[in-house]
């Protein structure tokens, strides 16, 4: 019969039970106020840059190939040599040559004397029409077997065009050259360029003569845009375009390299690279406001010169000082004291 009795206290000991735990419970302690340091958030309006691989090129290119047949008897050169205008790089085995042509210049004397005096014969009639231009044309071929011998020795000598370095080189000595193959490439290094092929939707805010900034190498370079294709490649929907470099020794042909390309109608914001925090995947910014830290999650794009570009997660119209030092004991809504 007690039962009941044990039924309605229950209610009671429950709810005591509650009360006792909610009055229990674990006050946590403010977050520390952190002494940091802030810098302003950079806002570059109607500039953005965006990158695209470049190649430095030598403008100045010449392939040197054989005119004549022959084989190869004197090489010069060897890939990296620098070579002055007029410099003798190969030679061909001209003995054949000279030989044809000694016989030429007999047969042409030969005939040259026989025109002499059939023109003295002509003027007394001593000889007919026919026989006179028999002569004649003998004496004309002969001339040019001459000058054809001339020419072809003369290319028994392959000279540089101009000065620069020699960037290829497929020929050995000894070897038979036949005409048109290539044999050795030279290059004029002492004016370099860059090419870079862009999209074709950014050819529209480009001009000749525009400077940009170029990464070669360790080196930023300054780089004039010098030459804007008026066509598209079908193909990648990019335009070719080539730039004008200042001469520099560390920088050579072939090399690759990054072009910042500016992007016009845009706003880019950037911070010091000291503002970005990495946590895991993640890219986190703190933003100071009213002595608080706010968390900013973040998309990062380039980086050069000690600053960073937000490409999104950063509102212009509220980010105006980020925090640079101590970040990686923030959390979000943490008091700051700003030194």
């Amino acid at each position: 019969m007690k039962l009941p009795f044990i039924t309605a206290a229950l209610p009671l000991l429950l709810f005591t039970a509650c009360g006792e735990q909610h009055n229990n419970a674990v006050q946590l302690p403010p977050l520390p106020t952190i002494l940091v340091n802030t810098a302003p958030v950079q806002k570059d309006a109607g500039v953005l840059w965006q990158e695209y691989t470049t190649t430095v090129f030598a403008p100045q290119t010449s392939i040197i190939a054989a005119k004549i047949a022959g084989r190869v008897t004197e090489i010069n050169v060897s890939l990296g040599k620098r070579v002055q205008k007029g410099d003798v790089l190969l030679r061909i085995d001209d003995t054949d040559l000279r030989a044809a042509l000694q016989t030429a210049e007999i047969q042409n004397k030969q005939a040259q004397q026989d025109l002499v005096r059939y023109q003295g014969m002509k003027k007394e009639n001593a000889v007919t029409l026919q026989e006179f231009d028999q002569v004649e044309t003998r004496a004309a071929t002969t001339q040019s077997a001459v000058q054809e011998m001339t020419t072809m020795l003369a290319h028994t000598t392959l000279s540089a065009p101009y000065s620069g370095i020699i960037t290829a080189k497929s020929i050995e000595n000894g070897v038979m050259a036949m005409p048109g193959t290539p044999l050795l490439t030279i290059a004029n290094d002492t004016r370099l360029q860059l090419q870079c092929e862009i999209p074709e939707q950014v050819r529209s805010s480009l001009t000749i003569g525009q400077e940009m900034q170029a990464q070669i190498g360790s080196k930023n370079i300054k780089a004039f845009v010098a030459e804007i294709a008026p066509t598209a490649n079908q193909r990648s929907r990019t335009v070719l375009i080539k730039l004008t470099i200042p001469q520099d020794e560390s920088v050579f042909i072939g090399q690759f390299g990054r072009l910042r390309v500016p992007l016009a109608g845009n706003e880019s914001l950037r911070v010091p690279d000291s503002a970005i925090v990495q946590r895991g995947q993640l890219e986190i910014v703190f933003i100071a406001n009213n002595n608080t830290a706010h968390l900013r999650l973040v998309r990062t794009g380039r980086s050069s010169d000690g600053q960073t570009v937000i490409v999104s997660g950063l509102d212009k119209n509220e980010a105006d000082q980020v925090i640079t030092s101590n970040t990686h004991q923030l959390v979000d809504g943490q008091p700051i004291t700003i030194q």
